[in-house]
C-alpha cells in the first residue's frame, strides 16, 4: 500500500522515490533536514530569494508500513527534536470481501500525562463490533457496541486500573429491539439497577424496581455525558487512523 505517490511507505530514500520533485529544486544553502524515512540525510533546497529562512527542526514523524495485502500494519510515531515521543499510533487490520477487522492503539503524551487508547472495529454481513478504551491517571473508560443478526448490546464501563472498582451499564436487546434480562447497572460486581422497555423507550429502575430519584438520575447522566465526550475524542483518533488504511 502506497502512502504517498511515488513512495512505497517502507522507509525508502525520498530522493530516489521522488527524483522529479528533488531534481526540480534549485540550489541554495540551507541546513540539512533529516528524512526520517530511512533516517538518511538530504538537502532539499528552495530558491525563495529574500524570503528564505533557516529551518529549525522541532520534531519528526516516523511512518512504517510492514503490512502485506489483505493485512495492514502501520506504525506512526511523532517525537520532539529532543526525542520525546508525543504520539505512538499502531494501525493493524485485515480486509476481505466479506469482513473487516481493524485495531488502532497507542498513546498520547505531553511529557507529564499520558493516556493510552485502543479502538476496535469488526464487521461482517451479519455482525458488527465497535469498542474503545481509554486509560489515564489510573482510570479506565470504555464503550462497546455489538450486534449479531439483529440482536445486540451496548456497554459503558468505568473502572480503576486494578479492575477492583468498576461501574458498568449494560443494555442487551433482541432482534425486535426489546431489552432482555441482563440489562443491568453494576457497581463493583453488584447489581444496583436494571433497564427495561425497548430501544425506543428505555426505562431505568433501582434494585427495588422503583424509578430512579432525581439525584440518582443526575449522577448517571453525568457519567454517560462524560463517556459520550470521550466518544467524540475516539472518533477523531479513529478518523486519523483510517487515513492510513
Amino acid at each position: 500500500m502506497r502512502l504517498f505517490p511515488g513512495f512505497s511507505g517502507t522507509r525508502s530514500d525520498l530522493t530516489t522515490s521522488r527524483p522529479d520533485l528533488i531534481g526540480s529544486l534549485r540550489t541554495a544553502k540551507v541546513p540539512l533536514l533529516r528524512s526520517r524515512l530511512g533516517r538518511k540525510e538530504f538537502a532539499p533546497t528552495l530558491d525563495l530569494g529574500s524570503a528564505c529562512r533557516t529551518l529549525v527542526e522541532i520534531g519528526h514523524v516516523d511512518i512504517v508500513d510492514t503490512g502485506t495485502p489483505p493485512t495492514v500494519a502501520i506504525s506512526i510515531t511523532v517525537a520532539t527534536a529532543g526525542g520525546a515521543t508525543v504520539l505512538a499510533y499502531d494501525n493493524s487490520g485485515t480486509f476481505t470481501q466479506t469482513s473487516l477487522d481493524v485495531t488502532f492503539s497507542g498513546f498520547v503524551s505531553d511529557g507529564v500525562t499520558q493516556f493510552d487508547f485502543e479502538f476496535v472495529f469488526q464487521a461482517t454481513p451479519t455482525s458488527i463490533l465497535i469498542a474503545y478504551s481509554l486509560e489515564i491517571g489510573g482510570f479506565l473508560v470504555g464503550y462497546e457496541q455489538a450486534g449479531q443478526s439483529g440482536a445486540g448490546s451496548f456497554e459503558f464501563r468505568l473502572a480503576d486500573a486494578s479492575g477492583v472498582n468498576s461501574l458498568i451499564a449494560l443494555v442487551l436487546f433482541d432482534e425486535f429491539d426489546t431489552l432482555v434480562s441482563g440489562s443491568d447497572v453494576t457497581f463493583n460486581g453488584t447489581k444496583v439497577a436494571f433497564f427495561t422497555g425497548n430501544l425506543s423507550g428505555v426505562q431505568l429502575r433501582n434494585i427495588e424496581g422503583n424509578p430512579f430519584t432525581l439525584a440518582e438520575l443526575e449522577a448517571l447522566v453525568a457519567y454517560i455525558v462524560a463517556v459520550d465526550r470521550l466518544t467524540l475524542l475516539y472518533l477523531d483518533l479513529a478518523d486519523f487512523g483510517f487515513i492510513f488504511l
